[in-house]
């Protein structure tokens, strides 16, 4: 049978899809899904647009323990195979999401690969863990990669500290932060019910992501009496993070709840509707610019948070916080006294969407360069 044909679709487009090379996509792809691995799979679908984007996954996925190391070995090799591939079918770029940890170690093998095919791969940073402690693995990475490397940073801030940190002159940097990934379709905001400030957490609930200093939180609040809810949602891994969750909840009934497990798609759009203020106390080593909070601002949530990696570029002065200093306190204070000024409330909650908006904006205008770029030399 002959297949069906596609009006809106020209043989002419067809041939020249055709002769557009491929521009691989290497990274931590979901699974697990992680705030980078989302970031990095909404990157390829943007790089699809402008032609064949095929994409190789350096996670280790379900593999736990000793079997890390050589699923991520194993797939190192694989996306080193597809660039070989890439410049056979005239490929000259490629794209590779940034590791913070030794992943970086395999990510060298790969740069390498690039160099010696001549093709230029863009370096997209996803973590501040060598921008706080620069060290010798990303300075060997930049000497490997040579003048085939560019970056890409999220935000103004982690390009200045990582040119401060290793020098060069960025000419050909560019900054695309994580909004331009994360901006949904518009909509309003439903009206803020009566009652107490309603907080929450939404991650993958572990001690660095703040678990325990949102319990610690609710806690405090009761003790105080003060009118607020703190919601947490996302997934626990750990047993004793799980069965420290579990006792806070049976201690704060009403206080404290919890989703059971992770969200997405309309359950994780009604999370944010169903609080005022987003709270992220993480110590994660890697913390850049965290995708949640671009998701809350969206949808019109401050957040309150200490101030690790791009942090302070997403939430304004008083509502940051130098990571030196304790959270909880001072999240207490900032959370009651939004509670007793409702017009500081939606103030916020005015700016935080706002700020997402020119993010998102300003990520548009650079990814457009990036999409341009695919096509020269």
């Amino acid at each position: 049978m002959k297949p069906a044909a596609f009006p809106h679709v020209r043989p002419a487009d067809l041939a020249q899809a055709r002769r557009v090379p491929p521009l691989p996509v290497i990274g931590n792809l979901p699974p697990p899904v992680t705030g980078q691995a989302a970031i990095t799979l909404a990157a390829a679908r943007w790089l699809a647009r402008a032609g064949p984007a095929p994409r190789l996954s350096l996670s280790p996925g379900a593999a736990r323990g000793p079997w890390r190391h050589p699923v991520r070995a194993a797939r190192t090799l694989r996306a080193a195979a597809a660039l070989l591939v890439a410049r056979l079918q005239g490929g000259r770029r490629a794209y590779l999401a940034g590791d913070g940890g030794w992943g970086r170690g395999h990510q060298l093998l790969l740069i390498l690969v690039a160099r010696a095919l001549g093709m230029r791969l863009r370096l997209h940073h996803h973590s501040f863990a060598y921008l706080d402690r620069p060290d010798r693995l990303m300075r060997l990475a930049l000497a490997a990669g040579g003048g085939c490397l560019d970056h890409v940073f999220l935000s103004p801030a982690m390009r200045a500290r990582f040119r401060a940190a290793y020098g060069g002159d960025g000419a050909r940097d560019l900054v695309i932060p994580n909004a331009v990934f994360l901006r949904p379709e518009p909509r309003p905001r439903p009206p803020r019910p009566p009652g107490p400030l309603r907080a929450g957490l939404l991650a993958n609930l572990t001690a660095a992501k703040g678990l325990h200093e949102v319990i610690a939180l609710a806690e405090s609040a009761e003790s105080r009496g003060l009118a607020l809810e703190l919601r947490l949602a996302g997934p626990v891994a750990d047993p004793a993070d799980l069965a420290a969750l579990k006792a806070a909840l049976m201690r704060l009934p009403g206080r404290l709840s919890w989703t059971g497990g992770p969200v997405s798609g309309e359950a994780k759009a009604a999370f944010y509707d169903a609080i005022d203020v987003f709270l992220l106390p993480t110590t994660h080593r890697d913390e850049a610019e965290p995708a949640v909070i671009w998701e809350a601002a969206f949808a019109g949530v401050p957040a309150l948070a200490w101030g690790r990696g791009a942090i302070p570029e997403q939430a304004p002065p008083g509502f940051h916080l130098d990571p030196a200093e304790p959270f909880g306190p001072w999240a207490l204070d900032r959370l009651a006294a939004l509670q007793a000024d409702p017009a500081a409330l939606a103030e916020a909650s005015r700016a935080a969407l706002a700020r997402a908006e020119a993010a998102a904006e300003a990520g548009a205008r650079a990814l457009a360069l990036l999409l341009a770029e695919r096509d020269r030399p």
